[in-house]
């Protein structure tokens, strides 16, 4: 963390952090999921849908925060985040009905609009997790070609 500078100086940065940028994109993609359940899907959420959902939002949101003020924990907190929350848009709604974490959209009535919504949303968990991964791999090949341990 570089401690002179401001959140609004950070903030203004985030087409030069990556991954905050991603993180930013998932968040977006899970607010757009969220709306696309209130204009299809008048039915509500099942509570563990729902848990699992406002969980993905809280990482993401913590994972966005740590990449701004750049902590040596962001990187980690992508890859996690990002890989948990691909994986739990596939399990959930990709995936047949299987039980109470399931809002499986096969033999569903969604439109077209809520598969592209799922899969842009899938790729947007990849694409942190990919930049997450990207950026601890670098710091340890920056950090071994400098001879220091990586933060």
């Amino acid at each position: 963390m570089n401690p002179t500078h401001s959140f609004g100086s950070n903030f203004s940065g985030l087409r030069r952090n990556r991954l905050a940028l991603a993180a930013f994109v998932a968040l977006a993609m899970s607010l757009v999921h969220n709306l696309d359940h209130i204009v299809n899907q008048q039915d509500g959420v099942w509570p563990p849908v729902g848990f699992a959902g406002a969980s993905a939002y809280i990482a993401t949101g913590g994972t966005l925060w740590l990449a701004i003020r750049d902590e040596p924990l962001a990187p980690l907190a992508g890859f996690v985040t990002g890989l948990a929350t691909a994986i739990g848009f596939a399990v959930i709604h990709l995936a047949p009905d299987w039980g109470a974490l399931s809002d499986s959209y096969s033999g569903a009535t969604e439109n077209w609009l809520s598969y592209v919504v799922v899969y842009l949303s899938i790729a947007a968990g990849l694409f942190l997790a990919a930049v997450a991964a990207a950026e601890l791999f670098g710091r340890r090949d920056r950090a071994a070609g400098a001879g220091v341990a990586p933060r």
